[in-house]
């Protein structure tokens, strides 16, 4: 059946957790591919289960599993306050330009007097 496989892994996950075993339910199972939900949803994800990892490695491990397309993980990064990362992530790979230009919107309204136009054309590019 559809879902049966995700639905042993995310079990396996939370018995390895639970069990004390957070290296290793990690490295299992913590960057497996995104399934329905969006990029940063699935990042939320993995920070709210592994409190010990950093925002900027988990975020760096989840863009690994999907080269070619690192720019999706762009509003993970942005959401988390990685808006260096965010910034590789949207040269990296195409990102969704509505999000780019949100992002670039909100940067704006948030930090005027830091906001350049190269910064908010770098964004919306």
């Amino acid at each position: 059946m559809p879902g049966d496989s995700s639905r042993a892994s995310a079990a396996c996950e939370e018995i390895l957790l639970s069990s004390g075993f957070t290296d290793e339910a990690y490295r299992r199972y913590a960057l497996r591919p995104v399934d329905g939900g969006s990029y940063a949803a699935a990042f939320r994800r993995v920070i709210s289960k592994y409190p010990h990892k950093t925002r900027r490695d988990v975020l760096n491990e989840l863009a690994a599993t999907t080269p070619g397309r690192e720019g999706k993980w762009f509003a993970a990064a942005k959401d988390a306050g990685l808006l260096d990362e965010a910034l590789v992530l949207a040269r990296t790979s195409p990102a969704d330009p509505n999000t780019l230009a949100r992002a670039a919107r909100d940067l704006a309204e948030l930090q005027p007097a830091e906001t350049s136009p190269t910064c908010t054309a770098e964004l919306v590019r």
